[in-house]
């Protein structure tokens, strides 16, 4: 399935092709019909400047910058986090060295999806982005003793796009035999 912002940039780029084809065509038409230089002048600007309309409607999304390690700036409270709260301790059920851990956050409006990060250290280098849908995402955590290191970010169609991570959380997973 092809997303939608690379559908409308297929559109663009085929009618973006065609506009040279056009051009051409034009030209050799001034050219038998003895046009001046100055329509063809006008005819080539009004071009250019239909590209730069189409190109500029659709925008960019910094989402696919670097989805290793993104690094826009940082906002107090875009996604209002939820649990686990910040500082705490988690401690695992019981002879289990793994367990999920669900991860949520209060909804924000005019979102299409969220992106989640979860790290060993607090710059999060090096740590892969999820994309979800909904305001929770779970997974198994390794109940180490180790600290991690959580936060969330929007992403949405609205252009500008809205890219600032939420404030981030940390929590140690302590195994309990």
């Amino acid at each position: 399935m092809i997303p939608k912002f690379h559908k409308k940039l297929l559109r663009a780029s085929i009618l973006l092709a065609s506009i040279p084809i056009g051009i051409i065509h034009l030209a050799f038409s001034c050219e038998v019909l003895k046009f001046n230089f100055n329509v063809m002048k006008n005819l080539i600007f009004i071009s250019f400047l239909s590209f730069l309309i189409l190109s500029g409607v659709e925008g960019c999304s910094n989402d696919s910058t670097n989805p290793v390690n993104p690094d826009p700036p940082v906002a107090d409270s875009t996604v209002q986090l939820v649990s686990p709260p910040d500082d705490t301790v988690i401690y695992s059920p019981p002879g289990l060295v793994v367990d999920t851990v669900k991860f949520t956050w209060h909804k924000t409006f005019n979102v299409d999806s969220y992106w989640f990060q979860i790290s060993f250290d607090s710059t999060f280098s090096s740590s892969p982005m999820y994309l979800v849908d909904d305001t929770s995402y779970s997974t198994n955590i390794q109940f180490d003793d180790i600290t991690k290191y959580w936060r969330v970010r929007v992403r949405t169609s609205i252009m500008p796009p809205v890219n600032y991570w939420s404030n981030t959380r940390h929590f140690t997973p302590v195994y309990q035999p």
